[in-house]
């Protein structure tokens, strides 16, 4: 299953201590008393010295390549998020390393605990994310009060350290910031995993190359406390002395906190989803078709497609229209724009209800639409604009211009048309025989299989739409074949592939999933007939499967979502 799309929310700092206790839960012999402790190990001095090289070689390493990976690429995981958290959990032990002794058993035994509830996390992904908010707020707290003293609590007494607040104060903070943590990340989950990733992961990096090289900014005491004791009491950064190195190795930690937002945000998130951090909790379709028909008040088509007297296939259409348009933040991506303003010859291919073509012949008044399709769109004529030309015509057969004649072709959504190779033998060639050599062409075509999918639209999909299309020889995987079919051409310079994800539903808490998956259970309704015999059951029966469909998109634990493609190039 295609993991691309796995992400979600991160604590700030707790799960660097997760990495230090998946390695001490390793069978090396960790010095980790503390300056009061009675515990002797029973090494030489020297195998003891060699045993705290080798922890700190290794963490070091782990941190800093877990650091990379968080700070710069952590949002694209997903299963991994949810397990650590519940390891996290279920793994509170820090014990058992001292001696091999009925320590070792409990820290065994809750290890196990914590692999459990790793599992359970990772099939129930809300109870997860209410964890997650409740870790972020309490390492918040954590690294707050190891900046007013030297850790939040003395791991040898209860007693307040004298620079610091007292146990009640600290008590309070810890509950109160834990408290805010699960509200944020209930309301602003993206930010959250935005932030909290690109910081643990520049915080680990730091700390890593602070390991590995043995400065002094974990300062370990000459009874060899442990680097990794020190950092499980928030004493490996801001521990309250000046030094110049500190302060280099600081500012060096949110350069890096900086830039992994910066590279996060411009490239996990603008891949996913061009619109950004929109927050949205509930669709809300009024507000959107409203916003949709206030860019187009000085026209009257408006009056015709957002009414209620459409065919399901036309809303389903023009629904689809709506979010892609915000997914890909424009009715095109071909850098064009300047040409569109001073005047081309524009063709859109398969225009369906002429939604694209006068949108763009409003915007761009200079230009002229040619739109073709094999069927005429049933609206008045009047509310038309005047650039942009109907013409009926079979895509399979000539196109009615000559040649080199468009400086700009667009297609969307039509290879589900056309049997076997005829989008490549037949269609392809008539859009390169009518295109001038230097314009471009624009294809945009989703991947039509899901991922990440529910057991009821993982149904629909296999037994029922792709053997449907398998029947009719129709090819649901040419999108994924569509660059290299394109490049065989040989009449194509400068092809340009980006691709974006849809999620289905409000589990992304982006603009466009619940819209998305609004335009897929239209799709699903609409197929019923055609569908039921291909799946062998009843129309109550797919109507059962349509609500459970419907029901998955409404949950968190599922995360649905499928890949759109965009084609750009220029005719040689």
């Amino acid at each position: 299953m295609n993991t691309d799309f796995k992400f979600h929310g991160y604590s700030l700092l707790s799960f660097l201590k997760i990495f230090i206790i998946c390695l001490s839960s390793t069978p090396f012999v960790f010095a980790a008393e503390n300056d009061n402790s009675t515990t002797t190990i029973n090494t030489s001095t020297k195998d003891k010295d060699d045993n705290l090289k080798v922890q700190a070689a290794s963490l070091g390493i782990i941190l800093i390549i877990t650091g990379i990976t968080f700070c710069f690429f952590g949002r694209k995981i997903y299963r991994l998020t949810l397990f650590l958290v519940g390891f996290y959990i279920g793994e509170p032990s820090r014990e058992g390393m001292k001696e091999f002794t009925r320590l070792t058993i409990i820290l065994i035994v809750s290890f196990v605990i914590g692999l459990l509830i790793g599992g359970i996390f990772v099939c129930c992904s809300t109870i997860a994310i209410w964890f997650l908010g409740v870790l972020v707020g309490y390492t918040l707290a954590i690294f707050i009060l190891s900046w007013i003293s030297a850790s939040a609590f003395s791991p040898s007494t209860n007693e307040p350290s004298s620079n610091g607040m007292d146990q009640k104060s600290q008590i309070l903070t810890i509950i109160a910031l834990t408290f805010i943590g699960f509200l944020l990340t209930c309301l602003f989950e993206n930010i959250i995993i935005l932030f909290g990733t690109s910081f643990i992961g520049a915080y680990s990096i730091i700390i890593g190359i602070e390991i590995f090289i043995k400065t002094d900014f974990v300062k370990n005491n000459e009874n060899s406390i442990s680097v990794v004791n020190a950092i499980l009491n928030g004493r490996a950064i801001l521990d309250g002395n000046n030094y110049e190195k500190n302060t280099l190795l600081l500012v060096g930690m949110l350069i890096l906190f900086i830039l992994g937002v910066l590279y996060q945000y411009n490239f996990n998130i603008g891949t996913f989803y061009p619109n950004g951090l929109n927050h949205t909790p509930k669709p809300n379709y009024s507000k959107f078709f409203k916003d949709k028909k206030r860019r187009h008040s000085k026209s009257e088509y408006k009056n015709f497609y957002f009414s209620n007297d459409n065919s399901a296939e036309t809303n389903r259409i023009l629904l689809t229209h709506l979010t892609l348009e915000t997914a890909f933040k424009g009715l095109f991506c071909t850098p064009i724009h300047d040409k569109l303003r001073s005047g081309s010859k524009v063709l859109d291919v398969g225009c369906g209800p002429l939604l694209w073509s006068i949108e763009m012949a409003e915007d761009y008044r200079n230009s002229s639409f040619y739109a073709v399709d094999k069927e005429e769109p049933s609206i008045p004529e009047q509310i038309i604009p005047k650039n942009v030309k109907f013409i009926k015509a079979n895509l399979l057969e000539n196109l009615p211009f000559e040649d080199d004649f468009f400086d700009y072709i667009f297609l969307r959504d039509i290879i589900m048309c056309f049997e076997g190779s005829d989008f490549e033998n037949i269609v392809l060639k008539e859009i390169f025989r009518v295109l001038k050599p230097g314009g471009y062409f624009e294809i945009v075509e989703a991947e039509l299989e899901g991922y990440e999918q529910g057991e009821a639209l993982n149904r629909w999909s296999i037994e029922g739409f792709q053997t449907w299309a398998k029947a009719c020889n129709i090819d649901y995987k040419l999108t994924l074949k569509l660059k290299d079919i394109l490049l065989k051409t040989n009449q194509i310079e400068d092809l340009k592939h980006n691709k974006i994800t849809l999620p289905l539903g409000n589990w992304g808490n982006y603009i466009v999933g619940p819209f998305a998956a609004e335009t897929t259970l239209c799709f699903v309704r609409m197929n019923e007939e055609r569908l039921c015999p291909v799946m062998g059951i009843s129309v109550d029966e797919y109507r059962e499967l349509v609500k459970q469909i419907e029901e998955e998109f409404s949950s968190k634990d599922y995360r649905a979502h499928f890949f759109y493609h965009n084609f750009i190039g220029i005719k040689n």
